[in-house]
């Protein structure tokens, strides 16, 4: 935000009249940079950020909210302007419950960056909705209502041809897991790009995309984290263009933590190492960290922070120098968490180091 090239920390909070706000720190020190408030009529439900639409170098936030009478709108603004410029506000069917929310790159394969809401009404219709941020729709995408959702993600180059998919992942009554993916732009061919099914015996836990597995077609993979009858914690890759059913990648987690959010890390050891880290909370001891492990299930760090916070969120940012030296070029990871008494902060660490960030 401040131009300075360093990675900075975003958290939505609603102060004691129900207002939200999206305050934006420095990630080096903590130091206040922005205030962006939103409309308090509604109620946020999720966050999105942006990249940045007006060249000013900073991406944007993007606020979901429902209203008393039931109105489901996103709110985007320009987290650089001072006061914050309102850059869309764009609303959604309000039949359609909302169940997540993101931001749709290339969504009608004309460069246009899109909003879409996964949504399910009262007959059971599951469906993302796309809309541009002026609020102009671009697509409804209509998805089996047999598979109760439990993950939603927009997927760059979904097709290996550049289009941008929508990737639901759902678990029907007999227990079967699987990812459908179709098209964002109406106007492709066809409308389902890939189906794939994960081992039924892991109840889906946290679901993630890694941008490129390396292959001549630079497809994505997807990641399905989840657990089995015995406490097994593991998650499954699959790439998308694999002609193989099977799992390209099977990373196992300590079953004592139980896994509270789940991400990629484009670079996990400074080295550009790709990998998968849980953050997890031991049942017993009450002990909250990160474990990292690439893509071949090796173990790179674990990252311990401070239990006296509850874990409420967990990012992974770009490289934040530390003040006063140390840490290396991963990759870091920041935990939001509240105390009893103390009330919220961020801890951020150094991913490959454990070293403690700001």
């Amino acid at each position: 935000v401040n131009g300075n090239g360093t990675p900075d920390i975003g958290v939505l909070q609603s102060d004691a009249t129900g207002t939200p706000w999206f305050y934006v720190k420095e990630g080096k020190n903590g130091n206040l940079l922005r205030k962006v408030r939103f409309d308090a009529a509604f109620t946020p439900q999720a966050l999105a950020m942006v990249p940045d639409l007006n060249a000013d170098g900073a991406d944007e936030v993007a606020v979901l909210g429902i209203d008393a009478s039931g109105k489901v709108r996103a709110q985007v603004k320009d987290v650089k302007s001072i006061p914050a410029v309102p850059l869309g506000v764009v609303d959604f069917d309000r039949s359609y419950t909302p169940k997540y929310f993101t931001v749709v790159p290339n969504a009608d394969g004309a460069g246009t960056t899109g909003l879409a809401v996964l949504g399910i009404n009262a007959a059971g219709d599951v469906r993302a909705q796309v809309k541009d941020l002026a609020g102009n729709p671009i697509n409804v995408v209509h998805f089996s209502p047999a598979y109760t959702p439990k993950g939603f993600r927009a997927v760059a180059n979904a097709d290996g041809a550049g289009a941008t998919g929508l990737a639901l992942l759902g678990v029907d009554a007999s227990g079967r897991v699987r990812v459908q993916m179709k098209h964002s732009d109406p106007a492709a061919a066809t409308s389902l790009i890939r189906i794939l099914y994960f081992d039924k015996a892991y109840s889906p836990l946290g679901f993630e995309v890694i941008p490129n597995m390396g292959g001549a077609s630079g497809t994505p993979g997807l990641a399905v984290l989840g657990k089995n009858a015995s406490g097994i914690i593991r998650a499954q890759v699959k790439d998308v263009d694999a002609v193989s059913p099977a799992p390209v990648a099977i990373l196992t987690y300590t079953p004592s933590y139980a896994p509270q959010a789940f991400r990629y890390v484009a670079d996990m050891d400074g080295a550009g190492t790709p990998g998968l880290a849980v953050l997890g909370v031991d049942g017993t001891t009450g002990s909250v960290r990160v474990q990292a492990r690439d893509l071949a299930s090796t173990l790179v760090r674990k990252v311990y922070f401070n239990k006296t916070y509850a874990p409420r969120g967990f990012a992974v940012t770009g490289n934040i120098p530390i003040v006063g030296g140390g840490g290396s070029l991963a990759n870091e990871f920041a935990v939001l968490g509240e105390h009893a008494t103390k009330g919220v902060r961020v801890q951020v660490k150094d991913g490959s180091t454990g070293d403690l960030v700001a």
